[in-house]
Order: structure tokens, then sequence, then C-alpha cells
């Protein structure tokens, strides 16, 4: 017996309705189904009778029902305690980055950080990359590496920037215009050119936005996560713009600077009012480190 069967036998029962229930829970009906089937086979007892157009709980499915809504209901409120306690703890920290996927240097920035202050907890959440500065004003979490473009104009966020670079176009090592040692946006021509599949509110690099703005054809839907977009660069004759260098990208592939368009910063934010002595010597030492560290791959480089 486990959460998922629990949460969809109370939705379920709360409806009377296994379609309306599979509505509520985004699931299809099928699988609403085989959980309340797997959950009567593992407790031993039909939960509801079924009638030609309705179903009702039974005795026990109604004693089940309501002694399980009382201990879901003071699990739900435990863990959400648990968390809350967690994350006002002065020596945890919950931390995320804008391309969590293309910063090697982020990881090793975390593991250098935790060598220095094992006394310290570090959770990397990965949240929606538009999503991120919403976080950090509800407080789910303590810091985010992000585009200074992406941060709202609000005086409750703090940030200290990391360092700036320009765009880069990512193609196959194969592409005429991998030899390049840097690229305008005129100089890709009629290059197929692949776009992020970004959610509502993130930050499109310039010269994307600049193609959206003036190309109707040759505009590749890129794929939903990272693995994709770089497994179709590696099949297709086109280009991929990014914010980032992507330190983690394999010989068959280039990052070409771009020359034109606007410098990206990049900056460690928080909330001003965070005053966990652990954040304090969190954004300290990241700072420190990306000054240190961080450099811009150029093509020729693996």
């Amino acid at each position: 017996m486990n959460d998922k069967q629990i949460t969809t036998f109370l939705e379920v029962a709360d409806c009377l309705s296994f379609s309306r229930a599979a509505q509520n829970l985004f699931l299809t009906q099928p699988t609403v189904t085989h959980q309340i089937i797997s959950l009567e086979n593992e407790v031993g007892f039909a939960l509801f009778t079924r009638g030609y157009r309705s179903i009702t709980l039974t005795p026990a499915g109604r004693h089940f029902y309501e002694a399980m809504k009382v201990i879901h209901g003071q699990i739900e409120t435990t863990v959400q305690e648990c968390r809350s306690l967690m994350r006002y703890h002065s020596n945890f920290l919950t931390v995320s980055h804008y391309s969590p996927e293309g910063d090697n240097l982020f990881y090793q920035a975390m593991q250098a950080f935790n060598r220095e202050h094992s006394d310290l907890s570090i959770d990397i959440r990965l949240p929606a990359s538009g999503t991120l500065s919403e976080h950090l004003l509800q407080r789910k979490l303590d810091a985010a590496i992000l585009p200074r473009e992406a941060l709202p104009r609000t005086e409750e966020l703090t940030c200290e920037p990391l360092f700036s670079g320009p765009e880069y176009c990512i193609v196959s090592r194969s592409h005429p215009l991998a030899a390049l040692p840097s690229i305008t946006l005129d100089q890709l021509g009629d290059t197929p050119c692949m776009l992020h599949a970004c959610a509502p509110g993130e930050v499109l690099p310039w010269h994307e936005r600049a193609l959206l703005g003036t190309r109707e054809d040759g505009l590749l839907h890129g794929g939903h996560t990272m693995r994709e977009m770089i497994t179709n660069l590696r099949s297709q004759p086109c280009a991929m713009f990014s914010l980032y260098p992507l330190l983690f990208i394999s010989d068959d592939l280039v990052r070409i600077p771009f020359s034109d368009g606007p410098q990206v910063e990049t900056v460690l934010a928080w909330r001003g009012d965070n005053d966990k002595p652990a954040l304090s010597a969190l954004t300290q030492f990241l700072v420190a480190f990306y000054r240190e560290n961080h450099r811009s791959p150029q093509s020729s480089e693996p």
C-alpha cells in the first residue's frame, strides 16, 4: 500500500467516479482503475460496489475512507512541517541553477563548498528555470544562479555578479560554421536553428529572440530536455543557441561565441532578509569560486 494508491482511492471516494477522479488527478481512467484494484487486492476487501453507471463505497470501504482521510491528512501536515523545519534550519541551504545540465562549474563549486563546510547541508533543487525567482521570493530556495535579466525588479532580492560572457552558437563539428572563431547572426544565413523548449517566463537567448522576430522557416523544435536537444543537434545540420557555455559538451560538438548581441551577466541571487549564517558563507564562497575558476571555452575545445 503506497501513497499513490491512497491518494487515488481518496479522490475516487470523494467523486464516486473513476473518470472524474482521473481528470482531477491528471491520470488516465485505466490507471485509476488499476490503482484501486491493486489496493483492493492488497487490503483483501472490496472498497467500492460498482453499478452500471455509478459506484458507491462498501461498508468496509466507508470505514477505510474515514480512517485514511485522517491519516493521510496527518502525513501531509507532518511532511510540510518537517520541510519547514529543514527550510529554516540555519545549517540547511537549498540552491539551484538556471542551466543545471550545462554548468559543471556549479557542481564543482558545490562539492568544494561541502568539503570546506562539512557541518552545512546543501540541497540542490532543480525547478523549472522560469520559476527560480518565484522560488526565491517564496523561500523555497535560499540561493540561485541565473541571468540578471531573469530577476524581477524587486527590492526583496539581492544579487552579486559572478561573470559575464557572450551567448553561444552550438553546432556539430562537421558543420560548415564549426571552423569560425566567432559568429554573428548574419553569418548564420539560412542555417536551420534549433529553438529551446522553454516554459513561459524563461529567458531566451537574444539571438533566438531576434530570429523569432524575422524568420518564418528554418526554426526547429529542439526537444524538452538538454539530452534531446544534443541528440537532435548531432543528427541534423542545424545550430542551437545557449546563454551558457555548456561545459559538458563532447568532442563532436563545437561552441562558437557570438560577437554581436549583448553580454550575458550571470548573478547569484538570494532574499535580502535571509539571515542564515550558512547563506552568507555560501554566497561569499561562490562569488570567489566563480571569479577564480570561470572562463569561457573557445570553439576549439572539446
